[in-house]
Order: structure tokens, then C-alpha cells, then sequence
């Protein structure tokens, strides 16, 4: 069992925890696919997103055909795969929003 992380906005949170994710539009950087895009560490890159947790069952083997390149960068893998490759599984809360100048919350690491 694997943790993967996915930052995204306030207003799409009920929508994930409640019904699970849902395909994004197009990615013009990876052929068009449509997907979700996860990480394997619980960071945030913009204080205005919350971080999710989900818990998965996929093999390293898969989850390397998911991996997307950073170009370099070595601090976290990301991956980019279909949101029906998650479904069954509802992520829980890591992080909230941090807003503007108030200090940045204590995440959650609760099990699901």
C-alpha cells in the first residue's frame, strides 16, 4: 500500500472527498490524456490549494508507467494517471489553505 498526494482548490474538495476524482480536461503536455495528477510526498507548491492523501494498492511497477518526468528535478516523483485507476478509494484532508499571513497549519497524517 502506497500514499499518493494531489493538491487542488477549495472549491473542488466536497466534490473529491465525497464522490472520488474525476478525469481532468485534456493535458496538452501528455498527448491530451485526460487524468489526475499525484504526487509520492505530501508537499504543497501553492499555499492557496489543499492537499489530499489517498491510500492505493498499485504496484510500483504501474505507478512507474504513470510517472511523468520533471526534468531534473529530484525532490518528489509525480505521476499523471485516469482517475477510474483510483475509484473505490476517497482521499482524506493533509493540508488545508493557508491564508494570507496566517501561520501554515499542522498536516494530517491520521490513516484513512
Amino acid at each position: 500500500m502506497s500514499t499518493l498526494y494531489h493538491e487542488t482548490l477549495q472549491a473542488s474538495v466536497d466534490a473529491i472527498l465525497s464522490e472520488g476524482f474525476r478525469d481532468g480536461d485534456p493535458e496538452p503536455l501528455i498527448d491530451n490524456r485526460r487524468g489526475v495528477w499525484f504526487r509520492d510526498r505530501d508537499i504543497r507548491t501553492r499555499s492557496d490549494r489543499i492537499l489530499l492523501a489517498i491510500e492505493t494498492d498499485i504496484s510500483e511497477v504501474e505507478l512507474t508507467s504513470f510517472e511523468r518526468d520533471r526534468r531534473g528535478a529530484k525532490d518528489f516523483r509525480e505521476f499523471f494517471m485516469p482517475a477510474a485507476r483510483l475509484q473505490g478509494r476517497l482521499p482524506r484532508v493533509v493540508e488545508r489553505a493557508v491564508r494570507s499571513g496566517a501561520p501554515a497549519p499542522e498536516p494530517d497524517h491520521a490513516a484513512v
